[in-house]
């Protein structure tokens, strides 16, 4: 590697990540990689209108184009709360995954191979990324909600909100690992969003888009099993203030275990390379 000068900020932070002691270094180093996508990301018009005008414009566009027509079939009010999650999460795995395809191309360009040779274990790259991308996909979660306030929607009280926003980041955490987590399985940026059409199936398939019995007898055992509605039910009962363990479980399950195999297949690759 060529000497750096002293004044270069970014050589200056991976130095004193190198120096720090054992129980601070990696956490520094994750740090160092995740702001670096982060800045990388603020200069992308693409990512972002995806991360940002995307949400917003999903969101009034399905209540200005569907919600006469749901509320009309199923003579109830849209759910607006738990349409703005489903929104929310349509937008932070979309994105994930469109960030997955430029990680592969960023594997074969040998871009994510010199990320390696920066100060710290290997594993603080692929963390770090992780970390970037969660922060970029919860972004949707409160834009969702306040386009949906826009329209209407009722949060209950400050702190229903911020219980919603706790559900909604576990959320952005799983939409995180999962997306970087097909950027290295893959092997094409087609293949990283081969995911998609599932995602867009979740969006129809449950019970926020319209209420279980209006399904047809056929699709409900879909509905009932969707993580959509698992995500819009949990919704409804952090804005109550109450608990179903069925409910948190199916969420464990979907977005939790999505969660945790994307970040364990991250961490075994990352141990290969190390």
């Amino acid at each position: 590697m060529q000497p750096q000068p002293s004044g270069d900020p970014r050589y200056s932070a991976a130095a004193t990540a190198a120096a720090a002691p054992n129980i601070t270094a990696w956490p520094v180093a994750v740090w160092i990689h995740a702001a670096r996508m982060l800045r990388r990301w603020s200069r992308s018009t693409t990512i972002l209108i995806s991360s940002v005008a995307m949400p917003a414009m999903m969101m009034a566009v399905v209540v200005i184009m569907f919600r006469g027509m749901i509320e009309q079939f199923s003579g109830k009010p849209m759910d607006l709360p738990g349409m703005s999650v489903m929104i929310a999460v349509t937008a932070m795995l979309s994105g994930a995954l469109t960030n997955a395809g430029s990680t592969v191309r960023e594997r074969h360009e040998g871009l994510t191979d010199r990320v390696q040779t920066f100060p710290g274990r290997p594993s603080a790259s692929y963390i770090g990324r992780i970390l970037a991308e969660s922060i970029r996909s919860f972004i949707a979660a409160p834009i969702a909600m306040i386009v949906a306030l826009m329209f209407g929607a009722d949060f209950g009280s400050p702190i229903a909100a911020l219980r919603v926003l706790l559900v909604m980041l576990l959320t952005a955490i799983a939409s995180g690992a999962f997306g970087v987590m097909m950027g290295y399985l893959a092997e094409t940026p087609q293949g990283a969003v081969s995911a998609a059409p599932l995602i867009m199936a979740a969006m129809f398939f449950n019970t926020a888009m319209m209420p279980r019995d209006l399904y047809a007898p056929a699709l409900r055992p879909i509905v009932d099993a969707s993580p959509m509605t698992a995500l819009a039910e949990l919704t409804q009962e952090a804005i109550a203030g109450r608990i179903n363990a069925g409910h948190i479980g199916m969420f464990a399950l979907w977005f939790g275990g999505l969660g945790v195999i994307s970040i364990v297949v991250v961490t075994l690759k990352a141990r290969r390379r190390s």
